[in-house]
């Protein structure tokens, strides 16, 4: 099902001028990922370590929030929040948010640009974060929004936020 991804951090303005993202980033695609340490020892039972997060990569085209972002990598800057929405179109024809990705304390840590002499530019931009909580919220069978799940996780206790 096709959709929409955006992106907001904190203190920048980004592009987009889609109804609800005024002032956004628009998000070609992102990815996010988490990794636990786990060892399986002799004599049954396993011992667990600690959970660790990569940074969330985001790609989008070239555009007026990635100089801010830039200098924020390079000054080190922490950004308050970030967020991703994911949308797709429901039952009545409006545009929804099925996927929420909320970062807390959030730190630039990597921009890199691509492209070729018959594109727009495209940068993946890299974020590290001290607390994550992702929801998604399932489709109704009217393709409404219904209920939603969620997980949240705080790297720096290393337990649930």
């Amino acid at each position: 099902m096709a959709g929409n991804l955006f992106l907001q951090v904190e203190g920048v303005t980004g592009e987009c001028a889609e109804s609800g993202h005024e002032g956004w980033i628009d998000v070609d695609s992102y990815s996010e990922g988490l990794h636990s340490a786990s060892s399986a020892g002799y004599g049954g039972g396993g011992g667990l370590g600690t959970v660790s997060y990569s940074d969330v990569q985001v790609t989008c085209q070239l555009e007026k929030a990635i100089p801010n972002l830039m200098a924020g990598c390079a000054d080190h800057k922490h950004y308050p929040k970030a967020k991703i929405h994911a949308t797709k179109m429901g039952g009545d024809g409006k545009s929804w948010t099925y996927l929420e990705v909320t970062l807390t304390d959030v730190v630039v840590t990597g921009v890199s640009f691509s492209g070729s002499a018959n594109s727009m530019p495209h940068v993946t931009v890299g974020l590290a974060f001290a607390k994550i909580k992702t929801e998604y919220w399932a489709q109704t069978g009217t393709g409404g929004k219904g209920s939603s799940t969620n997980a949240e996780w705080d790297q720096k206790k290393n337990q649930k936020a």
